[in-house]
């Protein structure tokens, strides 16, 4: 259901994996494209509602009059902000040209596969202060058509973004072990365009543990044994060779975790 709503702050926080605090956007609450292992989901309503922030975009015009020019915002987090009904409402848009007006750095992350980012490629390309687009490639829809040989849209957006001036970082967060070709998606890719990589980030008995288990269940039967050593027993023999192999490759990245250090 979608449910239109007015608001009073168009900047929140969000924790970071490694700890740091950042400032985002969201112009919208909630996703539509169900990835099980999305920690959002144990949040209410997040599965049943798109929220619609109508007024986000006149807010953030007056809240960033004062904002620091050097502190830069995140736009999504409990959103992504390329849902398929940005067509209709244009939030994210909107709020870019008001982040731009202010030239406030932007960095703006979705996995979204239906290339409403290339709508705003004017915008981006023009962007008055540093602008950088996080494109996730963990998109489940995107995840299961690569695994069966297909192409993966986001990394083909990706690409075309770079090719068209724009500075892209991409992600493949979570790693689907056995499920995601890490290899075969990094060559895809633009050799200039980062790739950050990060292992599944799933508690025991939690709500995304059950959901991860009935998808591998339903789609990967064969690999259920592993995902429950992974997921039950701490498993991260996937992860450590992935470090290992690309230890020396200075393109390739792996968000912080704790027990690396």
């Amino acid at each position: 259901m979608i449910k239109e709503v007015i608001i009073t702050e168009p900047i929140t926080s969000e924790e970071e994996p490694d700890g740091s605090i950042i400032p985002v956007i969201d112009p919208y609450f909630g996703c539509s494209i169900g990835c099980p292992y999305c920690f959002r989901t144990s949040e209410e309503g997040w599965k049943n509602n798109i929220i619609v922030n109508t007024n986000i975009a006149e807010l953030l015009d007056e809240r960033l009059k004062s904002w620091p020019k050097e502190e830069a915002i995140y736009l999504g987090s409990m959103c992504d902000p390329y849902i398929s009904i940005e067509k209709e409402y244009g939030l994210t848009r909107k709020c870019l040209e008001v982040l731009n007006k202010y030239q406030i750095p932007t960095f703006i992350t979705t996995k979204s596969d239906n290339d409403l980012i290339i709508r705003d490629v004017d915008l981006l390309k023009n962007f008055c202060a540093k602008l950088i687009v996080l494109i996730g490639i963990s998109n489940i829809r995107q995840l299961k058509n690569e695994y069966h040989g297909g192409k993966n849209h986001n990394i083909e957006t990706a690409n075309k973004l770079n090719r068209r001036g724009i500075t892209v970082w991409s992600f493949i967060t979570p790693i689907l072990p056995y499920i995601v070709p890490v290899e075969q998606m990094i060559n895809q890719f633009d050799e200039d365009i980062p790739v950050w990589l990060d292992l599944l980030r799933i508690k025991k008995d939690s709500i995304q543990a059950k959901q991860i288990k009935k998808f591998i269940a339903g789609e990967y039967p064969q690999l259920i044994e592993k995902y429950n050593k992974i997921i039950d027993d701490g498993n991260l023999e996937y992860y450590y060779e992935l470090k290992d192999k690309y230890k020396d490759n200075k393109r390739i990245k792996f968000l912080p975790y704790k027990e690396d250090s």
